[in-house]
């Protein structure tokens, strides 16, 4: 196992007309801010339901879908990736647009 952990999500998009973006996200930055929505995530798993009818809140998110549990399976999924250090997760060219997403 690597034993240096990813700090950085490397967002890179480049388009047809020369336009490109290169956009750094510290992972410590976008945990927090999903650890913020937790709160507003577990309002909604209490509110939602009780707004709409049972028949359409199932039809519409499924019977087991959850907000909040949403957030903490990709809190932890952002862990394990971290933990595999430095790697490209997704690299897509199509001509001359791109975008790749890399930790760091």
């Amino acid at each position: 196992m690597n034993t240096h952990r990813a700090q950085i999500i490397l967002v890179k998009i480049r388009t047809e007309n020369a336009f490109s973006i290169t956009l750094p996200v510290p992972i410590y930055v976008f945990t927090e801010c999903l650890y913020a929505c937790e709160g507003i995530m577990l309002i909604l798993d209490k509110v939602l339901p009780r707004l709409m009818t049972i028949q359409a809140y199932n039809k519409v998110f499924g019977k087991d879908f959850g907000f909040y549990r949403l957030i903490e399976t990709v809190l932890l999924i952002i862990e394990e990736l971290q933990d595999y250090g430095k790697f490209d997760l997704v690299d897509v060219n199509a001509g001359k647009r791109k975008i790749s997403i890399k930790l760091i």
